[in-house]
């Protein structure tokens, strides 16, 4: 019986040192899972925020250009206003 236990005993131990080993594994695993996903995360942020810089800089310019078109149409109408006063 004590060689029975001894065999049990071992038996035990390879297979609590194989799980341990399956699970040291998927660990690693896991850990690169988790490093693709912060890079992604990375990669994914700043392809948004490229794109909001891009978006905001193409508002900048759209505002800029309909700011100057409305000044410039302003200071039409108020020369083309005084001339009419004028005559």
């Amino acid at each position: 019986m004590t060689a029975k236990a001894d065999q049990a005993e071992a038996d035990a131990k390879i297979k609590y040192q194989q799980e341990l080993e399956e699970l040291r594994a998927k660990r690693q695993e896991l850990e690169g899972k988790i490093a693709d996903l912060q890079n992604a995360g990375e990669s994914a942020w700043e392809e948004l925020k490229h794109g909001v810089e891009s978006s905001w800089e193409v508002w900048k310019a759209s505002f800029s250009k309909a700011k100057t078109a409305f000044e410039k149409g302003y200071q039409e109408g108020r020369e083309e206003g005084q001339s009419k006063k004028r005559n």
